[in-house]
């Protein structure tokens, strides 16, 4: 299997709370996790962001979830976040939790449909310190925003967030940075 990497944002926006803050119009905007990034392939193997093997001790943690979403997204690529090993005052009893960000296999899918293949998942608020909810183990997509105005604003306030993510909805899966995707941070 050729290595994957995961998408990211091409560029960054100033801080979205800041009188005159310019940002994308009609995009979807997401938290962004403080997190470790990882792809799982259909062989079951978890990547770092690299594409490089995961290490042995991070994928232990996140076995249980990972075989869980093999099971439910059959012969697909994953594109996640790892919940618990960067931020581990935030998510440290959480650790193994994965929230799925994307679905690498159906890049000529825009977004918007990519993002409805993502609804069998349980929906996480991490803009309303959705921490609560998460159980170790747990799989989860993140919920999304249209206010990236006031979702950024929330975003200083919830535990293992550092800013936000905005998604152009009719952009195709781009393995590295892309300019379909942008990032807002205060950390």
């Amino acid at each position: 299997m050729s290595v994957i990497i995961p998408m990211r944002p091409g560029y960054s926006l100033p801080p979205l709370d800041k009188p005159g803050a310019v940002f994308p119009k009609g995009w979807w905007w997401q938290a962004k996790l403080d997190d470790e990034r990882g792809i799982l392939t259909p062989d079951g193997r978890l990547w770092n962001r690299h594409g490089a093997p995961l290490a042995w001790h991070k994928a232990a943690a996140f076995r249980q979830a990972a075989m869980a979403l093999g099971a439910r997204f059959p012969g697909e690529v994953l594109d996640m976040a790892l919940l618990g090993f960067r931020d581990a005052s935030t998510f440290q009893n959480v650790r193994g939790a994965i929230v799925v960000l994307d679905l690498p296999g159906h890049a000529r899918r825009p977004w918007s449909e990519r993002r409805e293949m993502l609804a069998l998942l349980p929906e996480l608020d991490a803009l309303s310190g959705g921490g609560a909810e998460i159980r170790p183990c747990g799989m989860y997509r993140l919920r999304e925003e249209l206010d990236p105005v006031s979702a950024f604003g929330r975003s200083r306030m919830a535990p293992g967030v550092e800013g936000l993510i905005g998604r152009n909805p009719a952009a195709w899966y781009q393995p590295g940075d892309s300019r379909e995707m942008v990032k807002s941070r205060w950390k």
